[in-house]
């Protein structure tokens, strides 16, 4: 299992993304991406990351200082590997304005 969240902390964006399974993994990532839309077209403005092996949990999470007038969202993937199988996932959570 994994869960994404993203909350407004006065100006900043913080991110999230963690991950938890029942056995040790060869390999497990997460990537969070924090996204601003200008028009119609999403842009990257942050990214956190973290990957591990031989390992059953791993969290990477970030602060953005955030302008504002503007929608937000935060994308997560959660990877990983055992035994030569890979999985993978992606959670996006809505978009937020932030005046």
């Amino acid at each position: 299992a994994y869960e994404i969240s993203a909350w407004l902390v006065g100006s900043e964006m913080c991110i999230r993304d963690s991950s938890t399974s029942a056995q040790t993994e060869d390999s497990i990532g997460i990537t969070v991406i924090l996204w601003e839309k200008r028009g119609t077209t999403w842009h990257e403005v942050a990214r956190a990351s973290n990957k591990l092996k031989d390992a059953d949990f791993v969290a990477a999470s970030g602060n953005k200082a955030v302008d504002g007038g503007h929608y937000y969202k935060v994308t997560g993937t959660h990877t990983s590997s055992k035994n030569g199988t890979n999985y993978s996932g992606t959670s996006e959570t809505s978009s937020k304005w932030i005046p």
